[in-house]
């Protein structure tokens, strides 16, 4: 159990993982095949039922893993597309509603993974200082873009 004693690993000792990996590999005598040693101490438990501590890393690590891919599938995929992704943002962004601001900002950030991919930063740069001089009269816009970290 961690400190609340919730039987829940605490963040920390999802964080610490890694350097625990060696020891978690130790089962913990008497406690059955289910239950492995953390090296700090307790069992891990989860919903009831005893679970290593490091088969929770592995999941997370999985997921990870599976969301970089999907990613990477996505981004592959606008390979070429560029400019049609440019115009769906213009698009969105001429709505002048804000909610649709939003996806024009995924739209951007997706932009700029991908030139970062392809060396076309410089370039992704250039055009977004351009749409930022477009709609330069769209404070929100210019916020959420700035927000988003694209800059």
């Amino acid at each position: 159990m961690n400190r609340r004693g919730q039987g829940f690993p605490s963040s920390h000792e999802v964080l610490a993982l890694p350097a625990l990996r060696e020891k978690t590999k130790k089962t913990t005598p008497g406690l059955g095949p289910a239950s492995v040693w953390t090296g700090v101490g307790r069992r891990s438990k989860i919903i009831g039922q005893r679970r290593p501590v490091v088969g929770i890393a592995e999941d997370i690590a999985e997921r990870e893993r599976a969301q970089a891919a999907a990613r990477t599938k996505y981004l592959d995929g606008l390979v070429g597309r560029e400019d049609e992704v440019w115009r769906q943002t213009e698009e969105l962004i001429d709505t002048k509603n804000p909610a649709r601001y939003d996806e024009a900002i995924q739209l951007l950030r997706d932009l700029k993974d991908l030139s970062t991919r392809t060396g076309q930063a410089v370039r992704f740069k250039t055009r977004l200082g351009q749409l930022r001089d477009r709609h330069a009269r769209k404070p929100s816009l210019l916020r959420r873009i700035d927000d988003a970290g694209l800059r």
